[in-house]
């Protein structure tokens, strides 16, 4: 097993999230090999509404550390018609929640 030394350790934390974090219930399959693949978000807007997100499709993912705490951020998109949305997905392993970038 293999530790960080001190210097290493500012290499792997990441800048503070600008933006605002919500509360997301997601539906994501994961492969044998671990790797997540959302298909379903559903958040409440500032009116208290719930919001589906269908059709995701994942751009790009990769593994955070914000304050220490160890992050999956998955850079997403949706397309709803002719309305196309990209959003940021964050997944806490440690707590088991999600959260989505606005």
């Amino acid at each position: 097993m293999a530790f960080a030394i001190e210097r290493n350790i500012e290499k792997l934390q990441e800048k503070s999230l600008s933006g605002t974090q919500r509360e997301a219930a997601v539906d994501c399959w994961f492969t044998a090999t671990g790797r997540g693949m959302p298909r379903l978000v559903k958040i409440k807007d500032d009116g208290g509404e719930l919001l589906t997100l269908e059709n995701i499709r994942v751009l790009k993912t990769e593994q955070k550390f914000y304050g220490g705490i160890l992050a999956r951020k998955y850079w997403c998109e949706t397309v709803a018609g002719d309305y196309k949305k990209e959003f940021i997905l964050l997944f806490y392993p440690e707590e088991n929640r999600w959260k989505v970038l606005l």
